[in-house]
């Protein structure tokens, strides 16, 4: 099992498949708002739908946690964000649709996260806490 610490910034707990994204993702250009696909060079085409989606943070438009709430309502939204940066645009995301989101310190482990193992997030006011089942 590999444990994270990290902050907690939208509270709750979230259970899951992992999906691993060492990069920064544009919502708005590269998860498709009628599937919930991932479409990022360099990576599968994955569904984001109820998994533990790790990412750098956000890049691109404003209108990034409009695309998130829509996949939030189609229950196509991640079930936590995990990110090395919370911006702005990932907490207006994460506040919208009550998504839990972590930031965590420890980038480096999270390359090391295998795809689609069993994921467990949880946050509070006090702690953040990510358990990867490998």
């Amino acid at each position: 099992m590999i444990v994270l610490k990290g902050r907690g910034v939208v509270e709750g707990r979230a259970f899951g498949k992992t999906l691993v994204v060492d990069d920064y993702i544009s919502f708005l250009g590269e998860i498709e708002r009628s599937s919930g696909v991932l479409r990022k060079k360099g990576f599968p085409e994955t569904s984001v739908a109820g998994r533990i989606l790790f990412f750098k943070g956000s890049k691109g438009s404003t209108v990034g946690p409009y695309v998130i709430y829509d996949l939030c309502k189609r229950g196509l939204a991640p079930s936590a964000m995990i990110v090395e940066k919370a911006d702005q645009l990932v907490i207006i995301s994460g506040v919208l649709c009550n998504i839990v989101l972590i930031e965590v310190r420890e980038w480096d482990l999270v390359k090391k996260i295998p795809n689609d193992v069993d994921a467990e997030a949880y946050a509070s006011e006090r702690d953040a806490e990510v358990k990867i089942y490998v």
